[in-house]
């Protein structure tokens, strides 16, 4: 009744529709807009901060492998005896075997002795071997620390005066003698070109729009971007720099050094090194990407809004429409399933009418026959055939498909058989003749299985001819056998042939001729198949008590809640003892 009273008048919808969604939507939307705007903010910030602490992951693991392979070096060599003993030529020889087996990121190696002087360098250069290297505050620094304790020393960026005045950094461990006089017996240095520093956070430049290296005293070691510009240019007065020198870590907008514009800015400290990952991100990136963004989501919602409300307007107006086209649907879906219920039952009472409706056997013998229709209409089918020459024809046959056409197809093919039947005495021909007809009329895609028999009941002798039918069951006193014959589905090619086979039946002896609906009924996707049936007919059970057990036998396999999906026929034929 609210609703009608609602939809009675238009402008109400629209006034609630304003009033509940279209004002709640506009401011919530707005509220929205700036929470994500400060969100997003904050997650750049701490994207930066995690793009910087997997550099300084990165430039940590780069540098340890370093000191591993000169502090493995130097502990399974015997640098520090050649060192001691100023053996120059095995001093020579282990340096180019360790730089030999080292990362390629060391462009040069360098065995000092206590003094400070070059003993040793590769890639080689004579004019510097014996002078005592320039880089004094360095190694008085490598001296005075390991003078005391083993470690090692990582430098500030400088040139290197011992191989053309490059900018280098080098990472110095000490060789030791702990037993000595003089502990200190040299040390192994290994200088690495900045510019290939670089490659250690080029991985990451796709996560940033910068990335670079700061020592101790604020220069710069390399940018990754442009690992070979701007190397050793001071950025201690930089504010970002200036707070990482002073041991503060920055995740923050700020100006680059270089000029480049505003960006998410967050440093790392390197504990070991001493040196400092600054990591970039563009500011404007986001900034051209959301507001554009928040402006179209702000039209969008009014829009959105008007949409509404003249949406709201509309369906007020067609409510009572719908509704009157709902129920007519609802009628003609009532007789569409009426009118297939009337065909499928025309389907049922005609699969039943062509059935036959009394089986008489010849003396001596005995016919049983059992048929059950599935839920929906099938195409399963038998007959018994009185010949003109006191012979009698026995008829199993299912056609594919369900419903009013497969019962159609099943009358005409009984037709087609009950026809040829009594023209020729050969099952095969028989099969033959009625193939050569359905494939001039079948529809596409369907086809037939049968099997049909011939008994003469005087000498016992039963031929049989089979098209894609399951095999018969014949008991005898020998045990089971299948009566196996081969031949194509009828309908299906034209000119087919069908193998005859004859065998014949001694007093006792039981057939047992099947669909596959039997067979094929499954639980939980097992069939219940050929083998558990074979097994049952050589139980010895005949005529009507086999039937029953078979039933029974399949209502045990397939449960209570099993529903069936195919039709089931059963015919046994017996010769009484």
């Amino acid at each position: 009744m609210r609703l009608d009273w609602l939809v009675s008048r238009p402008w109400r919808v629209v006034a609630a529709v304003a009033l509940l969604v279209g004002l709640p939507l506009l401011i919530v939307g707005e509220l929205s807009a700036n929470g994500t705007r400060e969100q997003l903010r904050d997650d750049q910030l701490k994207e930066t901060a995690a793009v910087a602490a997997r550099v300084a992951d990165a430039v940590n693991s780069r540098a340890g492998s370093i000191l591993e392979q000169l502090t493995l070096s130097i502990s399974i060599s015997d640098l520090r005896s050649a060192l001691e003993d100023g053996d120059t030529a095995r001093v020579d020889d282990l340096v180019r075997t360790f730089h030999r087996r080292m990362t390629g990121d060391i462009v040069r190696l360098i065995a000092l002795d206590r003094s400070l002087v070059i003993v040793s360098i590769d890639p080689v250069d004579t004019s510097v071997v014996g002078k005592r290297i320039g880089q004094q505050d360095l190694f008085a620094a490598l001296r005075r620390a390991n003078l005391r304790a083993e470690g090692a020393l990582y430098s500030d960026v400088y040139h290197s005066d011992a191989v053309g005045n490059l900018p280098t950094v080098a990472i110095a461990v000490a060789v030791l003698n702990p037993r000595g006089r003089e502990p200190f017996s040299g040390a192994l240095v290994a200088e690495l070109d900045p510019r290939r520093l670089a490659a250690w956070v080029a991985p990451l430049l796709a996560s940033a729009d910068e990335i670079y290296l700061v020592d101790r005293a604020g220069k710069l070691i390399v940018r990754g971007s442009a690992p070979a510009l701007d190397q050793q240019r001071d950025l201690a007065t930089d504010p970002i720099v200036s707070a990482a020198l002073a041991h503060r870590a920055v995740s923050r907008e700020a100006d680059d050094p270089f000029g480049k514009g505003r960006y998410f800015v967050s440093t790392v400290e390197l504990d070991e090194l001493g040196w400092h990952v600054v990591v970039e991100r563009s500011t404007a990136v986001l900034e051209r990407a959301v507001g554009p963004v928040f402006a179209q989501l702000l039209v969008s919602r009014v829009v959105l809004v008007l949409v509404l409300l003249a949406t709201s307007y509309v369906v007020a107006r067609g409510l009572r429409e719908v509704r009157r086209l709902e129920q007519r649907e609802r009628e003609h879906m009532r007789l569409a399933i009426e009118r297939m219920d009337a065909d499928l039952q025309i389907a049922r009472e005609i699969q039943t009418a062509l059935l036959p409706k009394a089986v008489q056997a010849p003396p001596g013998w005995e016919i049983e026959t059992y048929y059950r229709p599935a839920a929906d209409v099938g195409g399963d089918f038998y007959d018994i055939i009185y010949l003109p020459d006191g012979r009698q024809g026995l008829l199993v046959g299912d056609v594919t498909g369900h419903g009013v056409g497969a019962a159609l197809l099943m009358a005409a093919t009984m037709g087609t058989l009950r026809t040829e039947a009594p023209l020729s005495s050969s099952p095969g021909e028989v099969l033959r003749r009625v193939n050569e007809t359905l494939c001039a009329e079948i529809p596409e895609k369907s086809f037939v299985t049968c099997l049909y028999a011939v008994l003469d009941p005087e000498s016992g002798r039963l031929s049989f001819a089979n098209a894609g039918h399951p095999v018969p069951y014949v008991l005898t006193n020998g045990g089971v056998v299948e009566a196996k014959a081969r031949g194509m589905p009828l309908g299906v090619m034209p000119e087919s042939r069908y193998e005859e086979k004859e065998i014949t039946l001694g007093a006792g002896d039981h057939v047992l001729f099947y669909t596959d609906g039997i067979t094929e009924a499954s639980k939980h996707g097992q069939m219940f198949g050929c083998p558990r049936l074979k097994e049952l007919v050589a139980e010895g059970s005949r005529g009507q008590t086999l039937i029953r057990l078979l039933l029974q036998r399949l209502e045990q396999f397939t449960a209570p809640e099993w529903q069936q999906e195919d039709d089931i026929t059963i015919l046994t034929l017996g010769r009484q003892a």
